[in-house]
């Protein structure tokens, strides 16, 4: 890298979510019939502990919220254009055909930076669009994370279904 080239990074709230879809109705009957089974938070639990293995990930959904790293020097940045930023609403849009699912993510604090360096930063040349971040085009990639919790809700058709506790 040249000395002129600088590293683009980003650092806030993000979340990493997995979805439990069905992609074959013939195949997966039993999936199908164990989430509509789920009446309580412990059923959802032990469907997505059995079923793990069969969840889709999804890219990063990041915060409009959070700190820019424009080489060695940061600053904190808020979207101001930034469309749903709420992770729940964004998931629930994305999953609104589906007519059962189980959407998971984890709430993390997470960093990540640009694939490309620049000679000089261009913040008109940073986009937020629906929990993604781009700069030039090219999304910010994760790069290190730290959990902070935990969601997870049985979706009929883009609406959370309310479990028994």
């Amino acid at each position: 890298m040249a000395e002129s080239e600088i590293v683009i990074g980003w650092y806030g709230g993000a979340a990493e979510p997995r979805v439990i879809t069905i992609w074959d109705e013939d195949e997966q009957q039993e999936l199908i019939e164990a989430m509509n089974s789920i009446e309580t938070n412990e059923d959802l639990e032990e469907v997505i502990e059995e079923y793990i293995y069969e969840y889709d990930c999804e890219d990063f959904i990041w915060d409009a919220d959070g700190e820019i790293f424009i080489g060695d020097e940061k600053q904190k940045w808020s979207f101001k254009e930034s469309g749903e930023d709420d992770v729940t609403k964004i998931l629930l849009k994305r999953y609104e055909d589906e007519p059962i699912c189980i959407i998971t993510f984890d709430c993390l604090k997470a960093s990540g930076n640009f694939p490309t360096t620049v000679n000089k930063f261009d913040p008109s040349e940073l986009k937020y669009d629906n929990g993604s971040i781009s700069y030039k085009g090219e999304d910010l990639e994760p790069e290190d994370n730290r959990g902070i919790s935990s969601e997870k809700y049985l979706v009929k058709l883009g609406k959370i279904i309310t479990l028994k506790d």
